[in-house]
């Protein structure tokens, strides 16, 4: 009893020392969503209008900008869809984090259940182990024999090693199983943020001009042919020409 505290107080104190290089120094890929090759093109040009509307006539502080989706479906094909060849995979990224995530908990299930109940249940865990282990055995192969150099798949491979070599498979698969809790909650964290930032960034609220009136509505209403008034410094909320 005093052997399982010992390993599984040493796994939590190695897992919880990885969430924290985790969520402080590895910064997980983005999700980067790209909504429309024509989209950027317009925004850009309708802030160089009223940059170039507000140089030549520094009275008017506004420009009206109506909407009109067939004009921006031609300008899509008039000009090439850009190359997103730098979107980070995050779909893989996640896929790969949840099949870690499944490996490690069987494996600390099965070495859990050994050590209290069954003893040689926990060889099964052997085999998720060397698993899990393989990715990092190979980049630390892979650094030292470009770079000639250690780095911390190494490191990650000789713990592993260890607690293979000494039977310590319950804080192997515990500190596998805290690995993959972090990353994962690191990567939904950041998916959240960068959701909450791009929503932000869109105004709820449009000026409406129709029939030489005004009127503050919800950008969801707006429609084809609407007119909006946006004022110098402001957020286009449509596409618009």
């Amino acid at each position: 009893m005093v052997e399982l505290l010992v390993l599984v107080s040493g796994a939590v104190a190695a897992g919880l020392s990885v969430y924290r290089y985790v969520a402080q120094g590895t910064q997980t890929p983005q999700p980067q969503v790209v909504e429309s090759a024509t989209a950027a093109p317009h925004q850009h040009s309708l802030r160089e209008s009223a940059q170039d509307t507000q140089q030549k006539w520094p009275g008017n502080i506004s420009q009206r900008t109506p909407v009109d989706n067939r004009q921006i479906e031609s300008a899509g094909t008039a000009h090439p869809a850009a190359t997103c060849s730098a979107i980070p995979r995050t779909q893989e990224t996640k896929e790969a984090l949840q099949r870690g995530f499944s490996s490690s908990s069987i494996s600390l299930g099965l070495a859990s259940t050994g050590l209290l109940f069954f003893p040689p249940l926990q060889y099964a865990s052997v085999p998720a182990l060397i698993y899990m282990g393989a990715p990092a055995a190979r980049q630390a192969y892979d650094m030292l024999n470009e770079r000639r150099r250690p780095s911390r798949a190494l490191a990650e491979t000789a713990v592993l090693a260890i607690c293979l070599g000494g039977g310590w498979y319950l804080a192997g698969s515990l500190g596998f199983w805290l690995y993959y809790l972090a990353r994962m909650t690191q990567l939904n964290r950041t998916r959240i943020q960068t959701t909450q930032s791009k929503t932000s960034v869109i105004p709820h609220i449009a000026c409406l001009s129709r029939d030489e009136e005004e009127a503050m509505v919800p950008t969801a209403t707006l429609r084809q042919g609407d007119l909006i008034r946006v004022g110098t410094s402001e957020f286009v909320p449509v596409d618009g020409v």
